[in-house]
C-alpha cells in the first residue's frame, strides 16, 4: 500500500497505552443489586480490535464502523483509530457509496479532527478516481445540481468534516466548520460543495427547537445555535453561497440575513415571501411535506418577531396572513409537540414527499 505519509500501515498503530482494567465483581447481595457492583463487560481497545483482525484478514466494513463508533464515543486521548482507518481505506476510496458509507465516513472526520491529522483527509480527497468515467453525471435526488458520482466520496468527506467541526465547537461559534467549508470551495480538483454548504447555513440560520417555539424576540436571538460566529466568515460564507443564480440561493442568503448574529435583516426574506402571494407556481406553493411546511411556519414566525422588534408591525401582521393562507393546516400544528402533531381532530395527517426539484432545498432535514 503507498501511502503519502510514511510507511504507516493499519496493523503498524498499536494502541499506546491500552484501556485500563475494568475488573469489577459481582454483587453479593441478592435483592436489588447496587447498579455500581454489577460486573460491566471489559471494553476491548477499538484500534487493538482493528488491528488484529485486520492482521488476521478478517476486516470487514461493519466491523471497522463499530470500531470507529466505538472510538468516537470513549475518546481516549491519543488514539490513533482515525489515521488507521483512513489508511486501510486510502487504495479503496472509490467503493465509498452514498449514502450507505456515511456513518464510516463521518467518524473518520471525527476523529481525525481530535487526532490533529485532519491533512490526512484532505491528502485522501486529493486522490484521483479510477473508475471508469460516466458519459453523463447523473442528478442525486435532494441536490440542487448534477454530480458526478465518480467522485461522491469527496464530498461525503468534506461535508463529514465540516460537520465534525461543529460537533466538536465549544464556543458556539462555527468558524472552524466554515473555515473547513472555504477551504473546499478553492482546491484545484472536481469537490462537489453544496452538502456541506446546506448543512453550515442550517447552522447558521436555524435554532434549536426542543422547548417549543420561540415567545419573544430575544427568545429567539438567544436560541440560535452558534450566534458567536465569526462575522468575517459569515460574510465570506454569504457570499459564497450566493454565487449559484437560483431561487435556492437567494432564500438561503435571505433566511442568513434574518438570523444575522449583529444585525438580522428580514426584508430580503419577507419579499420572497410576498412573490409567493400571488405566483401559483411559487416554490412555497409547492411544499407538500408536513415536517417542511412546519418549518417554514416557524421561520415566519421569527420574521414576524424582527419585524415587530424593528417597529413594523403592519407587515408582521401581513405576513402572518399570507402565511396562514400558504399553509393554513400548518398554522395550527406550528407549535405543538411532535405527538400532538401526529392527528388532527382524532383523523392521522397524510404522509406526503415533497417534489424534488433541482433548484430546492430539502426543507425536511433537522439541523442536527
Amino acid at each position: 500500500m503507498v501511502f503519502s505519509h510514511g510507511s504507516i500501515t493499519p496493523g503498524s498503530l498499536l494502541p499506546p497505552n491500552g484501556f485500563p482494567s475494568n475488573n469489577r465483581t459481582k454483587s453479593t447481595i441478592a435483592k436489588k443489586p447496587d447498579v455500581a457492583t454489577v460486573m460491566v463487560p471489559e471494553i476491548e481497545d477499538p484500534l487493538e480490535r482493528f488491528r488484529k483482525h485486520f492482521t488476521q484478514g478478517t476486516l470487514t466494513r461493519p466491523l471497522v464502523i463499530s470500531c470507529l463508533e466505538d472510538a468516537v464515543r470513549l475518546n481516549q486521548p491519543g488514539s490513533r483509530m482515525g489515521e488507521a482507518a483512513i489508511t486501510w481505506i486510502w487504495n479503496s476510496y472509490d467503493s465509498i457509496e452514498y449514502p450507505l458509507d456515511t456513518d464510516l465516513v463521518n467518524s473518520i472526520a471525527i476523529l481525525l479532527d481530535r487526532e490533529g491529522k485532519e491533512e490526512l483527509l484532505w491528502d485522501w480527497m486529493d486522490q484521483e478516481t479510477q473508475k471508469p468515467r460516466t458519459k453523463k453525471a447523473p442528478s442525486i435526488p435532494g441536490v440542487f445540481e448534477p454530480i458526478d458520482q465518480n467522485y461522491m466520496w469527496r464530498a461525503t468527506a468534506l461535508r463529514a468534516l465540516v460537520e465534525a467541526k461543529a460537533r466538536l465547537a465549544t464556543d458556539r461559534s462555527l468558524d472552524a466548520a466554515l473555515e473547513a467549508f472555504l477551504r473546499g470551495t478553492n482546491v484545484p480538483y472536481y469537490l462537489y460543495t453544496p452538502a456541506a454548504a446546506n448543512f453550515c447555513h442550517r447552522m447558521l440560520s436555524m435554532a434549536p427547537r426542543v422547548l417549543g417555539p420561540a415567545r419573544s424576540y430575544e427568545d429567539m436571538r438567544s436560541g440560535l445555535v452558534f450566534n458567536n460566529t465569526s462575522p468575517r466568515l459569515w460574510d465570506a460564507f454569504y457570499t459564497e453561497i450566493g454565487k449559484r443564480p437560483s431561487w435556492f440561493a437567494k432564500h438561503n442568503q435571505a433566511l442568513m440575513r434574518l438570523h444575522h448574529p449583529q444585525q438580522p435583516d428580514p426584508w430580503p426574506l419577507f419579499k420572497l415571501w410576498l412573490q409567493a402571494e400571488n405566483k401559483e407556481g411559487h416554490s412555497l406553493r409547492r411544499i407538500t411535506s408536513r415536517t417542511a411546511a412546519i418549518a417554514q411556519v416557524e421561520t415566519s414566525r421569527d420574521m414576524q418577531l424582527v419585524l415587530k422588534h424593528l417597529g413594523h408591525h403592519e407587515e408582521a401582521q401581513q405576513l402572518k396572513v399570507l402565511t396562514l393562507k400558504l399553509f393554513p393546516l400548518h398554522m395550527t400544528l406550528q407549535g405543538q409537540s411532535r405527538r400532538e402533531r401526529l392527528s388532527v381532530e382524532g383523523k392521522p395527517l397524510p404522509s406526503f414527499q415533497s417534489p424534488r426539484d433541482p433548484e430546492e432545498e430539502d426543507f425536511s432535514e433537522s439541523p442536527w
